[in-house]
C-alpha cells in the first residue's frame, strides 16, 4: 500500500498480534539502509533516460497539461522497492530507466537490461500466441493487467483487432461462465443484498469523492446472451471498463466495476459447490429495488462526479431502473441506450447507402430482450426528431415480435439451446407479433399493435415480414436461424436494400450468418452483427461494377468481397462516458445520445464505399470516440448539462479535441517522480482503484458500526478482555456494541499497561463543540468525529445516533510507521486519540 518498507513490527501483549494482522507486510528494501531514510532525502528530479530503448517520455507540450486529467509530465510516486514492482499503474518492468530504479530502490530487483515498452509488446504477444485456446488467453491477459496496466493496454491497443474478441465477446462470455471455476483472485466490488447496510461502507474503501470517475455496475441476470451467470456477472464489469479505457482512454485507475449478487436463477450454479456467489433463488421486488436504491444513494453521495453505467441488468429492471434514475443523475444502460446507439448509427449508415431516410424506415425487431426494446427506442426517438412528430406516430414505424415465452419467473429462458428438450416443449409458444392481446411489457407498450387488426393473420416472423414489407430487419433473440432463407427472400422482394442484423451473442446464438444473408439476397443485404465474422465473398457486381448486386435486382457476375460490420456497442459507449465524465454532465439527455450516434454514423467507411462495412472499424475506435466525445460535450454545453469549467469554446473545434486527447489515458511509460509519503496523494501512495487501505475501509465502516450501535447490547470485558479487545480493533468493524462508560477507561488501560517494544501512547483531545451543517475540527485533514455522536465524514454523510453510549474503535493509517486509534463516547466532550508509534521513538501522554 505505501512505499516506505523495511519496517518490522514486533507487537505483543493484549493487541500485539491484532495490530499486527491489520499491518500489511513489506519486504526490507535492500537497496538503501532504510527506506524510511529515503524518503526523507531531498527529492531527485525526474528525468527521462536518454537511452533509447526506454519509453519513459512526456508527450508533446499541450495548452492543455495542466488539467487534472492531463497525461502530460511525470507521475508522482511513493512507493519504492518491490511495491512499485507490485503496482499495476507504476510497474515498468524490465523499462525502468537507471535514474528510476535508483531512485526508487530497484537495483537487485530487475535484470540488468533495460528495455523498451515495444520489446516487451513483442515479447507479450508471442506469450500470448503460445496459449492454446481463447479462453487461456483471456487468463493471460488478465495476469497480465494486474501486473502491468500499460504493457497490458499496449498490447491490446497494438493488436486490437485480432484481441478484441478474446477480451470480450465472445470469448469474455466463456470466462464469465467459468467465473467460480477459473476464479484466482477478485476483482472490483462485490455487494451482497443480504447484507444492505454494508453497502455504503464497501464502496466507501475505493477512495475519495474525486478519486472514481467511471463505475459499471451489474445483477448479473442477463449477460452477453447466455443468461443468468450471477457474481460471474462481475467480470461483465470489469471487460466493459477495459473497453472504456481501450477505445477512449477512460483512465484506468479511476474505474470502479461492481456486482450486485442479488442471487441466481441458473440451476448448474445454484447445484455448483464451486459457486462463489450468493446460492440462493434471485431476489426481486421491493427488497431488490431498495438495495439498487441503496447502491446508487451510497455511489452518488460517495462518488458525486461518478458516470454510472448499468450493465446485463434482466428485461424486467433494465429499462425500469433506467427511467427510474435517468432524470436524477449521468446513468447510461448499454443494453437498452448502447445496442440502440450504435444500430441506430449503422441502420443510419445503410440508409445513406440505399439512398433513404429515416421517415423510410419499417423496421422489425425479432427479441424479448432489454437490447430489442432499446434499439426500437433509440430508432423511434429519431424518427420522431428527425420528421417532427410525436413518439407514437413514430412507433407505428416499428413492429415488435417475439418467440420464447415462458410462465415461470425464477428461470426464463434465454434460448431454446440452454433448455432440454422436455424443457423447450413447454417454453415455446406460437411466434407473435407484440398485439395489445399478449400481455406486452411496460417497455413494449408503445409497440404493441391492435390485437383486431392481426386477428385473421399470419402473425409467425415470416407472416409478419410478408405483411409489413420491412427494409430493416434486426435480430436480439438469442434463436440461432431464426432468420431462414424464405423470410429473407421475402424482405428481400420488396426492399432493393435490405438492412438485416442478426446481434445476437455470443455467435453460435446468431440469428443468421452473413454469408447465408448475402447469398439469398445476391450480395445486396446491408449486414451488421453482434460479433466478428469475416469478409465474405461472391460475384454480385454487375457490368459496370456495382456492389452488392445490381440497383435493378438483377444477378451481378463479377467477384467482390464484402466486409461485416461488427455493430459492437465499444464504438459508441466508451465515447459517451468520456464526453459526460470530461464535461462532468449532470445527466445524460436524449440530444447527448443523438449527437453521439451522428458522430458514428458520419464515419461510416460505407458511405464512400458500399463494400466496406457500415461501422467504422475498430481499429479507429479510439479517434471514433474523441468525435463520439465531442459532439456529447457541446449537446451538454447547449442543454445546460455540462458543469465543468473551461470547455473550449463552441466555435473552436480543433480545440475541444486537443481538450480531449489531452485527458485521454494513453499507453505508454511516464518518467515517474520520487516523492515522500508524507502528504503524497492517494495517486502517489498507489492507493487508486484499490479497496481494503485501513484508512477508508476503517472510517467508513465506522458509520456502519455507529448505525447499529442502538439496539446493541451491554458488554463488559471482564475476563474475555483478549477477546473483546480483538473484536473492537477488528479491521472489517463489525457492529460495535453499546458499551459502559468504563470500557473506553480499560481499553486505555490495556494500551497503557501492555508491555509492547518500541511503542508509546500519546492521548489527546480536540475539545471542540461541533454546530449542525458546520465543517468540523479536522486535525488529520481528512474525518473527525464530533461531540454529540454525530459522524461526518468528507463525504458530506451525517447521523445522528440518539441517547446511545457509543464507542466507536478503528485505526487510521497515516504511513507505515504510525497508527492511530480514535476512540469516542456519546455525551463526552473530548474525543481521545491513541497513537501507536512503531518506530520505537519516545513518546508522551497527553490528555
Amino acid at each position: 500500500m505505501d512505499g516506505c518498507v523495511g519496517v518490522e513490527f514486533k507487537l505483543c501483549g493484549y493487541i500485539g498480534g491484532v495490530i499486527t494482522s491489520l499491518l500489511p507486510f513489506h519486504p526490507i528494501d535492500r537497496s538503501s539502509s532504510s527506506s524510511c531514510l529515503l524518503e526523507s532525502l531531498p527529492r531527485e528530479p525526474a528525468t527521462a533516460s536518454n537511452d533509447s530503448k526506454t519509453m519513459s517520455t512526456n508527450k508533446p507540450p499541450s495548452r492543455f497539461g495542466h488539467l487534472p486529467l492531463s497525461t502530460t509530465g511525470p507521475l508522482d510516486c511513493a512507493l519504492s522497492g518491490t511495491a512499485v514492482l507490485n503496482d499495476p499503474f507504476f510497474n515498468k518492468g524490465t523499462a525502468f530507466t537507471l535514474e528510476e530504479r535508483r531512485a526508487f530502490g530497484l537495483h537487485g530487483l530487475l535484470p540488468d537490461n533495460v528495455q523498451s515498452l515495444e520489446t516487451q509488446a513483442r515479447r507479450a504477444r508471442d506469450q500470448y500466441a503460445s496459449r492454446p485456446d481463447d479462453l487461456a488467453k483471456n487468463t493471460f491477459l488478465t495476469s497480465m493487467k494486474e501486473q502491468n496496466a500499460v504493457l497490458y493496454y499496449k498490447l491490446l491497443q497494438d493488436n486490437i483487432k485480432d484481441m478484441f474478441s478474446v477480451v470480450y465477446t465472445p470469448t469474455e462470455g466463456d470466462a464469465i461462465q467459468n467465473y467460480s471455476r477459473l476464479f484466482r483472485r477478485p476483482e472490483g466490488c462485490f455487494l451482497n443484498i443480504n447484507h444492505k447496510e454494508r453497502v455504503r461502507a464497501n464502496l466507501a474503501q475505493w477512495g475519495n469523492p474525486e478519486d472514481i470517475d467511471y463505475i459499471v455496475v451489474t445483477d448479473g441476470e442477463e449477460i452477453l446472451g447466455i443468461g443468468d451467470q450471477g457474481v460471474g456477472g462481475i467480470l461483465i464489469s470489469v471487460a466493459k471498463l477495459v473497453l472504456a479505457t481501450l477505445c477512449a482512454g477512460v483512465h484506468p485507475n479511476r474505474c470502479l466495476p461492481v456486482v450486485l449478487d442479488c442471487g441466481t436463477d441458473n440451476r448448474a450454479l445454484l447445484d455448483d459447490e464451486l459457486y462463489l456467489g450468493l446460492r440462493e433463488r434471485r431476489v426481486r421486488g421491493e427488497r431488490y429495488d431498495a438495495f439498487v436504491a441503496e447502491f446508487v444513494a451510497a455511489a452518488r453521495s460517495l462518488y458525486p462526479k461518478a458516470y454510472i453505467h448499468f450493465e446485463d441488468f434482466g428485461l424486467s429492471n433494465a429499462r425500469r431502473l433506467l427511467d427510474t434514475y435517468r432524470p436524477r443523475m449521468a446513468c447510461f444502460n448499454d443494453d437498452v441506450q448502447g445496442t440502440g446507439c450504435v444500430t441506430l448509427a449503422a441502420i443510419m449508415a445503410g440508409l445513406h447507402v440505399s439512398g433513404q431516410t429515416l421517415a423510410d424506415v419499417r423496421m422489425v425487431v425479432f427479441g424479448a430482450g432489454s437490447a430489442g426494446v432499446g434499439i426500437a427506442d433509440q430508432v423511434r426517438d429519431a424518427i420522431a426528431a428527425e420528421g417532427g412528430i410525436s413518439h407514437e406516430k413514430a412507433a407505428e414505424q416499428i413492429w415488435y415480435c417475439l418467440l420464447l415465452r415462458s410462465p415461470y419467473k425464477c428461470y426464463p429462458p434465454y434460448s431454446v439451446i440452454a433448455a432440454t428438450d422436455k424443457m423447450a416443449s413447454r417454453l415455446i409458444d406460437k411466434p407473435g407479433l407484440v398485439t395489445t392481446k399478449t400481455d406486452p411489457s411496460p417497455a413494449q407498450r408503445l409497440y404493441a399493435k391492435d390485437a383486431s387488426a392481426w386477428s385473421n393473420s399470419d402473425t409467425s416472423l415470416l407472416g409478419i415480414v410478408k405483411s409489413v414489407h420491412p427494409n430493416v430487419l434486426i435480430g436480439t433473440s438469442t434463436v440461432p436461424g431464426a432468420f431462414t432463407r424464405d423470410i429473407v427472400t421475402a424482405m428481400a422482394a420488396h426492399a432493393p436494400r435490405p438492412i438485416i442484423f442478426p446481434l445476437s451473442n455470443p455467435t453460435r446464438l446468431h440469428e443468421a450468418k452473413p454469408a447465408d444473408l448475402l447469398a439469398w439476397t445476391h450480395g445486396k443485404a446491408l449486414v451488421a452483427t453482434g460479433s466478428p465474422f469475416p469478409p465474405v465473398s461472391g460475384p454480385w457486381a454487375d457490368g459496370d461494377g456495382d456492389a452488392n448486386g445490381a440497383r435493378d435486382g438483377s444477378k451481378g457476375n463479377k467477384e467482390v468481397t464484402v466486409e461485416i460490420a461488427e455493430c459492437n456497442n465499444s464504438v459508441v459507449f466508451p465515447g459517451i462516458g468520456l464526453g459526460c465524465i470530461l464535461a462532468r454532465a449532470a445527466r445524460l439527455s436524449d440530444k447527448m445520445l443523438v449527437a453521439a450516434v451522428r458522430a458514428v454514423a458520419d464515419l461510416s467507411p460505407a458511405r464512400s464505399d458500399p463494400t466496406a462495412p457500415l461501422l467504422p472499424d475498430v481499429r479507429a475506435v479510439r479517434d471514433v470516440s474523441v468525435r463520439v466525445a465531442c459532439g456529447v460535450i457541446r449537446a451538454a454545453q447547449e442543454e445546460g448539462h455540462a458543469t465543468t469549467q473551461g470547455i473550449p469554446a463552441g466555435g473552436d473545434a480543433d480545440g475541444l479535441e486537443e481538450w480531449v486527447r489531452e485527458q485521454m489515458w494513453e499507453p505508454r511509460y511516464r518518467p515517474l517522480r520520487r516523492v515522500g509519503m508524507e502528504g503524497a496523494t492517494r495517486a502517489a501512495r498507489g492507493e487508486l482503484r484499490k479497496a481494503g487501505t485501513l484508512l477508508d475501509s476503517l472510517l467508513a465502516s465506522a458509520e456502519t458500526a455507529l448505525a447499529h450501535a442502538h439496539s446493541a447490547r451491554d458488554i463488559s470485558l471482564g475476563h474475555d478482555a483478549d477477546r473483546e479487545v480483538q473484536r473492537l480493533l477488528d479491521p472489517l468493524c463489525h457492529p460495535l456494541p453499546r458499551v459502559h462508560a468504563t470500557v473506553v477507561e480499560d481499553l486505555l488501560d490495556l494500551v497503557r499497561n501492555a508491555t509492547l517494544k518500541g511503542v508509546t501512547t500519546l492521548i489527546g483531545g480536540t475539545g471542540r463543540q461541533r454546530r449542525r451543517g458546520v465543517e468540523p475540527p479536522d486535525p488529520f485533514g481528512r474525518y473527525a468525529l464530533a461531540d454529540g455522536g454525530e459522524l461526518d465524514l468528507v463525504h458530506g454523510v451525517e447521523n445522528e445516533y440518539g441517547e446511545a453510549d457509543v464507542l466507536v474503535a478503528f485505526v487510521l493509517l497515516l504511513d507505515c510507521r504510525r497508527l492511530l486509534l480514535l476512540l469516542g463516547r456519546r455525551g463526552a466532550r473530548k474525543e481521545r486519540l491513541i497513537a501507536i508509534d512503531a518506530n520505537g521513538l519516545d513518546g508522551q501522554e497527553q490528555v
